[in-house]
């Protein structure tokens, strides 16, 4: 707190209209609030004081004092006591030196006045007696004492002013959701991760058919995704005639194969084409999916591909790191970076294909993960998303169970926890050899969509976005508008409130 002498009232704004048209006796007080118009209600309906700027004490009795509260603790005091105060009748009582105003001033720099004279509340031209006002004087004491004065300085009124008024100006920057993000550990019995607070983290399947998906659910395309092994993926849709009629004729799990998806042209970027219809089949007919739920990756459309780096690369088929847009099952629209390891397992099925006139081997795919975020913000969620995805370990009960229950050679258990780390190195280091000229026109086309300009914070090496126009009315060195097309590469770090 800080005191000023000698001051005028020529500043102040008083933003409130009288609504106390009546007079009203001791016995019927009013609620003080109700008496303003709607916009000083709604001001207090939702007071908080941690969006009070400055609550400035303007003490005008023998000589003109000024007093400055940014204490929250200090301000919200006030302001409850003043809330305690009830309106009565009208009074002609006025005096000339004896006013107490109180000012809230808002960090958008809305100011919301209440003024008294000789302790009668003062609305417009007219005066109303009062009661309730004890403790509203009491603290006004407290702010105007001596011990509370102390630490005067010359000039201070000046600089005040000066940043009363710069409060005018005042750039608000509302961080982006991932600038705000939070990890917290979460932990089951069959693994940890670190996601970030308010996520939810759903899991299905048993052994290496496990799968688990962390998700925003306020926004659920913002994701990290991984499923351990898909299986079985047909070579050829037309071996399902075939293991319909080895179902009827022998039953056991020939239904299975008769039910699964076929990958005709087996590659990460094909399996990719048919999860949808994959993550169906396995909802349905696998048991340990019950209650889980897969992502849908609809209309899946590569926008560049990478070398895989996995550990299975030299006996999968086709395997590749993409980059690719989807629309999930409520029509969002994302983007993410996607990999699986697809390998043959047909053994002697495929020897057997002549006597049917088709193929009736299948695939497994392994390593199946995928990190996304809304379409266009994918930027600003990659390494966020990539340090969930590492973060991912197995616990030893879990890895043993996984072992037990699987016999295929390339079964890859004991490195479970590896893969998933692995794997986030290798889409971050391929996100950063990306095409970004690719990217920087999508970026542009976002904004000229959406109506952003981008703007650049020099002081804090900051990319924020502003609605257009916004640069032609701030002139200031800290902020420039962004014209260098290696800028729209990099995050955004917020939005821009005026």
């Amino acid at each position: 707190m800080k005191k000023f002498i000698a001051l005028s009232l020529a500043a102040i704004m008083v933003v409130s209209v009288c609504a106390c048209g009546s007079e009203k006796t001791k016995s019927a007080g009013k609620e003080i609030f109700s008496c303003y118009d709607l916009e000083v209600q709604n001001f207090a309906e939702s007071f908080d004081a941690s969006e009070i700027v400055t609550m400035i004490y303007q003490k005008n009795h023998e000589v003109s004092e000024k007093f400055i509260l940014e204490d929250k603790k200090q301000i919200n005091k006030l302001f409850q006591a003043l809330c305690k105060v009830e309106v009565l009748e009208k009074t002609e009582e006025r005096a000339s030196d004896y006013d107490d105003i109180f000012i809230f001033t808002l960090r958008t720099a809305q100011a919301f006045t209440f003024a008294f004279n000789q302790h009668h509340l003062v609305i417009g031209n007219d005066a109303y007696y009062v009661q309730g006002d004890e403790e509203l004087w009491k603290i006004a004491k407290e702010i105007s004492s001596s011990e509370n004065a102390q630490g005067e300085v010359k000039g201070q009124m000046e600089d005040y002013q000066k940043k009363e008024e710069s409060q005018q100006e005042k750039i608000k920057v509302i961080p982006t959701a991932a600038e705000q993000v939070v990890l917290e550990d979460h932990q089951t019995s069959e693994f940890s991760m670190k996601l970030p607070t308010g996520w939810v983290v759903n899991s299905g399947g048993d052994g290496m058919a496990f799968s688990l998906c962390a998700y925003d659910p306020q926004n659920p395309v913002n994701q990290v995704f991984v499923l351990l092994k898909a299986m079985p993926l047909m070579h050829d849709p037309n071996s399902r005639s075939y293991y319909e009629q080895s179902q009827q004729m022998y039953g056991g799990n020939y239904y299975i194969m008769a039910d699964a998806p076929a990958l005709e042209n087996p590659s990460t970027e094909n399996f990719y084409q048919i999860f949808s219809s994959y993550a169906s089949f396995a909802e349905k007919d696998e048991p340990s999916y019950y209650g889980y739920t897969f992502p849908r990756f609809h209309d899946f459309t590569v926008m560049e591909a990478f070398e895989s780096n996995s550990d299975m690369k030299s006996i999968a088929i086709n395997p590749a790191l993409l980059r690719a847009s989807f629309t999930d099952e409520s029509g969002r629209r994302g983007e993410g970076m996607f990999t699986a390891d697809v390998v043959d397992f047909s053994g002697n099925l495929q020897d057997a294909s002549w006597m049917f006139g088709f193929d009736t081997g299948y695939y497994m795919a392994y390593n199946i993960m995928a990190v996304t975020a809304e379409e266009n913000s994918f930027i600003d969620w990659e390494s966020i998303l990539c340090q969930c995805l590492a973060s991912i370990d197995f616990t030893d009960a879990f890895v043993s169970n996984a072992i037990a229950q699987s016999n295929e050679t390339v079964a890859n258990s004991r490195q479970l926890s590896q893969t998933l780390s692995d794997t986030s190195d290798m889409i971050m280091s391929s996100w950063e050899t990306r095409n970004t000229s690719d990217d920087i026109i999508r970026q542009k086309q976002s904004d000229a969509t959406l109506g952003f300009e981008r703007i650049y914070d020099t002081e804090k090496d900051k990319i924020y976005k502003a609605t257009n126009g916004w640069s032609d009315k701030y002139a200031d060195d800290r902020f420039k508008l962004v014209t260098d097309d290696s800028m729209y590469t990099r995050p955004i770090d917020g939005y821009i409130d005026y």
